[in-house]
């Protein structure tokens, strides 16, 4: 046994020989020089190393090595080894797409749904960005698709990897595998109520989409946290059933939103959100402070800018952009890179506006415990809730309303690579309904100081640009499109704020972007 050709790490094709190995092909000349040396061994087509100790490590298949346009050989389980660390992905088939690497991606939807979180393609996103940051340039992915079906694989459950390129290009079209079709006894279920209505919503709202019963809601329906919301009225109208927060959180299929709804009838009412539960959100956290909560506050504040004034040397431009606003009502929207990013922003607002400013947190990270919902009470936060986004969105216009400065980051999560992910609807609902001014703000240094994964922050300098106050009028469509008014908001914000970063140095864009 020998290895061919072996590269600078010593892999290369396992070539063996003797007389467990047959002679050759009869009759099959071409076959024989191709599969064998002239001196007689056998070409395996596996790849493999051999130690000092004359021990043998398989490596892969020849025929399975991805060459890119640099003349570059990626080995592709090495490099789904790496994604398939993170939780959210449960598979990954890597091939090559136009000299670069692409992937077919297979999400785990239940480790999705376990962190509450509702666009399996943003965390996937997340994920994916993640990982790159410590694989070598020629293993990032130039893009991926995700599947609701699992990979193909033969019986020892190995990659039918010839079949990718074929799943990817389908996927990218939008062509994937149409659903199995409805068993006798499932059309005979949902020709019955609720089941019956319900399915008539989805079709209705959906009509592009190929449903399943045992398709994921949030994946086939591409529902984000406001998808859901505007479904869940849609249902109530129909059915009468108001899904609250814990009847969503047991929803991942199709099949489970409909035995939900149905369980819902059986019982008849229950205690679920209503306006009424909007409103006395709205009361509590911008209800006026206590004195002690004042002062709190006002100590917070004060020891925070002197730590991100010292330690990471925080300077602000432009903020007489917002002495243009006076005492009127706007809205601040930053990057979001950075747990700090909150603190490094409070840091460079003028005192005269720190003070009547609001800012919106996560539930799980800001308010977990007594204490925190009293620190964030304290410095003016509120907290924001992805299965229910909607009363985070009544607080914001309410605090608007009554004259206040909003802070709100439209990511909604941070950046995994600095650059500036998609902005969620909600900024959109806030602008429409308040319609006040909209400060865009760039926020440089936080993610090389305090990155989503670093536990402990560098001392580096961080840099918060505050751009020109942008009219309300100018987020008005000239013409209706097929997104949303509030879609259109967001987007437009967004390219505001690439906009402004580009302006200063800074390319903020994905790879989405044009």
């Amino acid at each position: 046994m020998r290895i061919d050709n072996p590269n600078s790490e010593g892999i290369g094709e396992i070539l063996v020989s003797g007389p467990v190995v047959f002679s050759g092909y009869i009759n099959n000349p071409d076959a024989n020089t191709s599969s064998f040396t002239d001196d007689g061994y056998f070409r395996t087509g596996d790849l493999g190393r051999m130690d000092d100790d004359g021990f043998l490590f398989v490596t892969g298949r020849i025929k399975e090595v991805i060459v890119l346009s640099g003349g570059d050989n990626i080995f592709p389980e090495d490099v789904e080894a790496k994604f398939l660390t993170d939780p959210v992905i449960a598979e990954i088939g890597v091939l090559e797409k136009d000299g670069t690497l692409v992937a077919v991606i297979v999400p785990d939807m239940a480790e999705i749904a376990r962190r509450k979180l509702i666009n399996p393609e943003e965390i996937v996103s997340i994920a994916v960005a993640s990982a790159a940051k410590s694989l070598p340039s020629t293993w990032r992915l130039s893009g991926f698709v995700l599947s609701r079906e699992p990979l193909p694989r033969t019986r020892l459950l190995k990659l039918r990897r010839f079949m990718l390129p074929k799943i990817y290009d389908d996927l990218l079209s939008g062509q994937e595998a149409k659903a199995t079709a409805l068993s006798p006894e499932d059309k005979s279920w949902i020709a019955e109520e609720p089941q019956k209505s319900l399915w008539k919503i989805l079709q209705q709202e959906f009509p592009d989409s190929d449903l399943s019963l045992d398709g994921y809601v949030s994946y086939e329906l591409g529902l984000d946290s406001f998808g859901w919301m505007n479904l869940s009225l849609e249902i109530e109208k129909s059915t009468g059933v108001r899904l609250s927060l814990l009847d969503i959180a047991k929803i991942a299929t199709i099949r489970d939103m409909f035995t939900v709804v149905a369980e819902r009838l059986e019982a008849g009412p229950d205690d679920t959100f209503t306006q009424a539960d909007s409103t006395a959100a709205v009361e509590k956290w911008l209800s006026q402070r206590s004195r002690s909560e004042t002062a709190l506050g006002w100590l917070l504040y004060l020891c925070n800018s002197l730590i991100m004034r010292v330690y990471f040397r925080v300077r602000s431009e432009g903020r007489e952009n917002l002495s243009k606003l006076g005492d009127a009502p706007f809205l601040i929207c930053p990057n979001h890179v950075s747990d700090l990013d909150a603190l490094v922003l409070a840091a460079s607002l003028p005192s005269s506006i720190r003070h009547r400013t609001m800012w919106s947190g996560s539930r799980g990270a800001a308010f977990g415990t007594g204490f925190r919902r009293a620190v964030a009470r304290s410095v003016g936060m509120f907290p924001v809730d992805q299965e229910a986004p909607m009363i985070a969105i009544d607080i914001a216009v309410e605090a608007l309303n009554r004259g206040m400065v909003q802070v709100w980051f439209p990511e909604g999560l941070l950046s995994p690579d600095g650059k500036l992910l998609p902005f969620h609807v909600g900024v959109g609902h806030i602008i429409a309904r308040s319609e006040v001014p909209v400060v865009p703000v760039i926020i440089k240094g936080t993610f090389e100081a305090l990155p989503r994964e670093r536990r402990i922050p560098r001392p580096k300098a961080v840099r918060i640009i505050f751009g020109s106050p942008i009219d309300p009028k100018e987020f008005k469509q000239g013409s209706k499109s097929s997104e949303s008014d509030e879609q259109f908001i967001a987007n437009k914000l967004r390219q505001k704020l690439l906009d402004l970063a580009a302006d200063n140095g800074a390319d903020l864009r994905s790879h989405g972007d044009a």
